[in-house]
């Protein structure tokens, strides 16, 4: 990308726009420039006067490499984001923040302080220093630790690469597990969806079923609660065993229980994140319940029953 040689005094007003907290868009005069983002990550800089071009970052969402059709530009910066370029070629920066073009200032949290990182320090006060979070030093970037924290609000530091590798994935595995949980347990209503990939599997098998018992009617419920929601998380696969494991249940070769905990077995060394949590946990606490069931089916004499009939068929 050529470098604008239009001196910054001279240039448009420049309007920003941004989605939650992070920059989406750039207009200033006929130039229009996007962010393509995969959560705060850039991937791409589209701009309607060049071709677009990847972005190349590091663990803390700086720009380090900017990707073109016949050529690259690679960026170096120091520990506290200094790097000598007259104008960066991106529109993003250091920890992916906007540097300002006239004074070099990055602008944290939308506006709320001013940092610069020729100085390596802020040009205001934090309001949470001396005694809150903001440290001692009210003037300090990420507490003197720019290698391992980030500070893109300008008000607390905070170890941004530890929070994408480790905490932010397991909050989004908790969230996506409750919302599972919840449509496996309470269907939708208004739903006219049909049963898709593993879903149509444990349907059909259940249209063909005379007989029921407390494992499979579990099952058939779970199934057609999902089914509302449209879920498509049961591999045609992972539903063939559901199906081996319900028919010997069926047919009294393995109690409730053991139905239970093999299908909790099948969810834990088979499936990732979401689903095996909730497959593994609902047919661990089906397990539980099962004991007192079978229990009482032996109890009854409703288990010897059904494994009479299993016989009669079978001969």
């Amino acid at each position: 990308m050529l470098p604008n040689t239009t001196p910054p005094s001279v240039l448009p007003p420049a309007l920003r726009f941004y989605q939650a907290s992070s920059l989406a868009t750039e207009l200033q005069g006929e130039r229009c420039i996007t962010l393509l983002r995969h959560g705060e990550s850039a991937l791409a800089q589209l701009d309607n006067t060049t071709a677009t071009r990847p972005l190349g970052v590091d663990q803390q969402g700086s720009i380090v490499r900017l990707q073109g059709a016949a050529s690259s530009a690679s960026i170096a910066y120091a520990a506290y984001g200094h790097h000598p370029l007259e104008e960066d070629a991106s529109l993003l920066s250091f920890t992916g923040q906007k540097r300002e073009p006239v004074t070099g200032y990055y602008l944290l949290g939308n506006g709320h302080r001013a940092y610069s990182p020729s100085l390596m320090k802020f040009l205001s006060p934090d309001s949470l220093s001396p005694f809150g979070s903001g440290g001692l030093n009210a003037y300090a970037y990420c507490l003197n630790d720019p290698i391992n924290l980030t500070d893109p609000t300008g008000k607390t530091p905070w170890a941004l690469t530890f929070m994408r590798k480790h905490v932010q994935p397991k909050i989004q595995v908790a969230k996506k597990s409750v919302d599972l949980a919840s449509k496996a347990l309470f269907p939708d209503p208004t739903s006219q969806e049909s049963p898709r990939l593993g879903r149509a599997v444990i349907r059909k098998f259940a249209s063909d079923q005379v007989d029921s018992t407390p494992f499979t009617q579990k099952l058939f419920k779970v199934n057609d609660n999902l089914t509302s929601h449209n879920d498509a998380t049961l591999t045609t696969e992972h539903a063939g065993i559901y199906r081996d494991i319900a028919t010997q249940n069926l047919s009294g070769q393995i109690s409730n229980t053991s139905a239970h905990l093999e299908a909790a077995r099948v969810w834990v060394t088979t499936e990732k994140g979401a689903e095996r949590i909730v497959g593994a946990t609902f047919n661990f606490m089906g397990a539980i319940a099962a004991g007192a069931e079978d229990k009482a089916g032996y109890a009854t004499g409703r288990v010897l029953k059904q494994n009479n009939q299993a016989v009669r068929k079978h001969t």
